[in-house]
């Protein structure tokens, strides 16, 4: 107990005791990313997208677009690697907590309801289909004439 109030009392956000289980340590981990603050606070941008990571909003050309919150998560995980394919797997385990059963076409709903939203509000990127593998945005090129 000593140790913990210590740790905690010099700085620490957190502190787990071992031994712990592996389970233990990636929610943690998942609850710390969620929190916004200062070191993990900041702007993503991706064609006319910007994502305050602090204050949860999403822009689109300037034009505040509101999602649900589980559509809205996808596209955090998708905008922090955008250019790079995200398996299903990696989106299930960022929207959805530990003790929750997604269903199994849980992630390809919230793609298609992300997309529609992002269509309509005039968003200038694309989420691609990898099937069997997993779904990236992108920036679609320019097309030249």
């Amino acid at each position: 107990m000593e140790d913990r109030v210590a740790g905690l009392d010099a700085g620490a956000d957190d502190y787990l005791v071992k031994p712990f289980a592996m389970q233990e340590l990636i929610a943690r981990l998942r609850a710390l990313l969620r929190r916004p603050g200062a070191v993990l606070g900041q702007r993503l941008c991706a064609g006319n997208l910007v994502f305050d990571s602090r204050t949860r909003t999403l822009e689109v050309a300037g034009r505040p677009l509101s999602l649900a919150r589980r559509e809205l998560l996808t596209l955090e995980t998708l905008m922090r690697r955008a250019g790079r394919v995200v398996s299903k797997d990696v989106l299930l385990d960022q929207i959805y907590e530990l003790d929750e059963q997604p269903p199994s076409n849980a992630v390809p709903v919230h793609v298609h309801h992300l997309r529609r939203s992002l269509i309509e509000a005039g968003g200038e990127v694309e989420i691609v289909t990898f099937r069997g593998i997993g779904y990236m945005l992108s920036e679609p090129r320019v097309r030249r004439r």
